[in-house]
Formats: structure tokens, sequence, C-alpha cells
């Protein structure tokens, strides 16, 4: 149940307007339920910031609709983009979702943290379990947008102490998948 992780360099952008309140949403589709789009782009309704704005990639014509329909402030682009340059959009956000029904080891959630932006998933891997980030990052009802509003916030209120969190995670991870590489090498 360990995680390896092998990132490129990323350059880490500034948030480039700070009147806005960015969400980063990325592999969310309308065509697989597993991957939870229209829960996770309607948590936007739920928030009690001001000029809430998804960022999503790929767009498509069910989310361009939807969030018409909902009132929701859409950006982003209709095509896929290199990982480089998705993982750079991710650390112009406040937050980034990965929310889905399916994922056992997620990268994306990692991938944001790269780039000191906190990602809420949902409680379908062992990433986060049984330790503090739990509270913060995971939540109990992936098809409940008001609980994805939820998270997103109380993860934001304490967004310095989550990266902390995650740091630490981070190294003790990066350790425990060295001790693992080398016991599997001594085989």
């Amino acid at each position: 149940s360990l995680i390896f992780i092998f990132f490129v360099k990323i350059k880490k952008l500034k948030k480039q307007n700070k009147d806005e309140f960015r969400i980063g949403l990325y592999a969310a589709k309308s065509d697989d339920w597993r991957k939870n789009m229209f829960a996770q782009l309607s948590a936007a309704k739920f928030l009690k910031y001001d000029n809430v704005v998804v960022d999503m990639v790929p767009l498509n014509s069910d989310a361009i609709a939807f969030a018409k329909n909902m009132n929701i402030k859409l950006d982003g682009l209709d095509k896929p983009i290199p990982r480089e340059k998705l993982i750079e959009r991710m650390g112009q956000n406040d937050i980034n979702l990965y929310v889905t029904f399916s994922e056992c080891s997620p990268m994306a959630p990692l991938e944001s943290f790269s780039v000191d932006t906190p990602c809420i998933v949902g409680n379908n891997h062992h990433c986060f379990k049984n330790t503090k980030l739990q509270d913060y990052l995971m939540v109990n009802n992936e098809a409940s947008s008001k609980s994805i509003a939820e998270k997103i916030e109380k993860c934001y209120e304490n967004k310095e102490k989550v990266l902390k969190l995650y740091k630490e995670w981070n190294k003790e991870n990066n350790k425990n998948s060295k001790e693992a590489v080398k016991k599997f090498l001594e085989m």
C-alpha cells in the first residue's frame, strides 16, 4: 500500500486573479459515472466564498451546459493538455478536486500537492486514511455536492496546516517507498 512518486520538475505559478476562489476539476467526465463530474461541479454552488470559478480540463459540452444552468462560472480548455501544463494549472487554484468513485492510488492529489495546492478526494483509496489529513481531504459521500463543499471549506480554512501535514505524510511515504524498493531489489 505504498505510493511511488516520480515527478518532473514543475514550475509553481502564482494565482493570477486573487479576487477569485478557484477550484480545479480535472479528469472529470460526464460519460463515466465513476468520475463524478456533476457532483464536483455543483459543489461550487454551496461554497460561502465570493466569485467562485471552476477551472476544468478537458471541458465538454455537458459541463458547459450544466454550469450555465447552475450559474457556475466555468473556465478551462476543451482538450487535454500535457501533464506538466496541467500540474502548473493546478498550482494556480485555491483547491483542486478529485472526488471520484474509482481510485485506489490516485496521482492527481499528489501532483496537486506538489504545487502546494490541496486536493479534496473521495474515500476509496488508502493514501490519507488513518492520518490527520483524512479529516481535511477525504469526502465521506462522493455523491453529495454539499459534503464536497464542506470539505473544500474546511481544507481551505486550514490550508497551511494541511500543507504542513501533507509534507510530513509525504516524507514518511517517501521513506517507506525507498525501503520497499530496497527490499524488492534484495529478493
